[in-house]
């Protein structure tokens, strides 16, 4: 489980009374969307390190083996913090779903995030893959843009769904400047995604219907033509 939350403001990790700013709700989350989300954690916290984790950016539906943080405060985080400017000393872990391509200043984070990376720590996300097969999709069904001329290093005014395949593809050399180098690249999920409707309130998708896809996709090739996920694992130099 997460660090409690009184344990955490004992700690002076947050910086004001969190239960003042919490909404009402939360909406909850398809089945079908559950079972994927259930995938890309298992994903996750396979290349993750023993030692203290840190989920940014988590939302209602988050990694109970994580500190569960935000920059908006909600019921269900153990700490409210900017990536840009992480409140933690030190993690053996990063790890986050679809917040890359969120932050305004993506070379401030990774400067950060190596900053607090214990050696040989690690930053795992999972992010959109734009591909062949994804860039249309996204560009369709997604209020999100699709930039993909835009500097993914500049300062941002609106999300760029573009920012993570940019940074693993033509500007690596930001993470090797930061002390971090990319270990791991897999790129997934072409069927079951796209078909569960992400968080439209559509699916056309069981949860069972679900899980036979994303074990199907495991055995499909030239994933990285037709992707709609990327996981990318980046690792603090041992030394």
């Amino acid at each position: 489980m997460g660090y409690q939350l009184a344990q955490l403001q004992a700690s002076g990790l947050v910086p004001f009374p969190l239960q003042q700013l919490l909404p009402d709700r939360a909406e909850a989350m398809k089945p079908a969307l559950k079972v994927i989300y259930d995938d890309f954690y298992s994903r996750i916290h396979s290349h993750c390190r023993e030692g203290r984790t840190i989920e940014i950016g988590a939302g209602e539906y988050h990694s109970p083996r994580a500190i569960a943080t935000n920059i908006r405060p909600a019921p269900w985080l153990d700490c409210v913090m900017d990536a840009q400017r992480p409140c933690f000393a030190s993690a053996s872990n990063l790890i986050m779903i679809d917040v890359l391509h969120h932050i305004r200043h993506p070379s401030a984070f990774v400067y950060s995030a190596s900053r607090i990376l214990e050696r040989g720590g690690r930053i795992i996300m999972i992010e959109p893959a734009i591909t062949w097969g994804s860039a249309l999709f996204y560009h369709l069904f997604h209020p999100e843009p699709v930039l993909m001329r835009d500097n993914p290093l500049d300062n941002h005014t609106c999300e760029n769904q573009a920012i993570p395949t940019r940074l693993c593809r033509d500007h690596d050399w930001l993470w090797d400047g930061a002390g971090l180098r990319i270990t791991h690249l897999e790129w997934f999920s072409f069927l079951a995604y796209p078909l569960s409707g992400g968080y439209r309130r559509w699916s056309l998708l069981s949860p069972r219907v679900a899980q036979w896809l994303l074990c199907l996709e495991r055995w499909v090739p030239f994933k990285s033509l037709f992707a709609f996920r990327l996981l990318m694992v980046i690792e603090k130099e041992a030394a």
